[in-house]
């Protein structure tokens, strides 16, 4: 399974986590010349931005009883960027061991990424009932998280910005990625952004 198909379940999931606290949760999957262009509408109306990253489950063999997931050390440096931004960054996954038993209403996974100064990519095992299999804290993450502990986090870390600053803020990342790859790559992986209204 790719990230884009994750992408299908976990952003309606996360979604209906955050629309019980805020009036407008908007999710968008941004094009600088569309999202990202006057056409967009008001750009100055406060808000609030969260920004998603998809994760997909790693498996051994369909049907097994827990799933990995890998926040690489990309998405430690994004999910940095990001939370320098007052946007924090969250990692999401279903928690399912094969295609057949994807589903929308698929349980997830809720994990806040920080940084990472050593560059190294974090594992997280899971079981499908979403308690990690671990008992120390794995730097660069914390998690899984409940609703209401994601709730909390994003009513303390989000801070109110306009829809203009963050576009200026995706901007600067883009153009700061894109320096670090080759050409024939895309620069960097692409969030989900939420953005939240009262």
């Amino acid at each position: 399974m790719s990230e884009h198909s994750a992408e299908f379940v976990v952003v309606p999931a996360l979604a209906r986590i955050l629309a019980s606290t805020y009036k407008r949760v908007t999710p968008l999957y941004v094009w600088l010349s569309r999202e990202g262009s006057g056409w967009a509408g008001d750009l100055e109306t406060p808000l609030r931005v969260v920004v998603l990253f998809a994760r997909r489950p790693k498996v051994e063999w369909p049907g097994q009883s827990s799933i990995r997931m890998k926040i690489n050390s990309e998405l430690h440096r994004d999910a940095s960027y990001w939370k320098s931004r007052g946007i924090p960054a969250f990692a999401g996954v279903p928690l399912v061991s094969s295609l057949a038993t994807l589903d929308f209403r698929s349980r997830c996974a809720w994990f806040s990424i920080g940084s990472r100064d050593d560059g190294l990519e974090t594992i997280v095992s899971l079981s499908l009932g979403g308690a990690a299999d671990h008992s120390v804290p794995v730097p660069g993450i914390r998690g899984p998280l409940t609703d209401r502990e994601l709730i909390e986090m994003v009513c303390r870390e989000a801070t109110e910005t306009t829809w203009g600053k963050t576009v200026f803020a995706i901007r600067e990342h883009r153009r700061s990625i894109a320096q670090l790859q080759t050409p024939f790559f895309s620069p960097g992986y692409k969030p989900v952004f939420l953005l939240l209204g009262q």
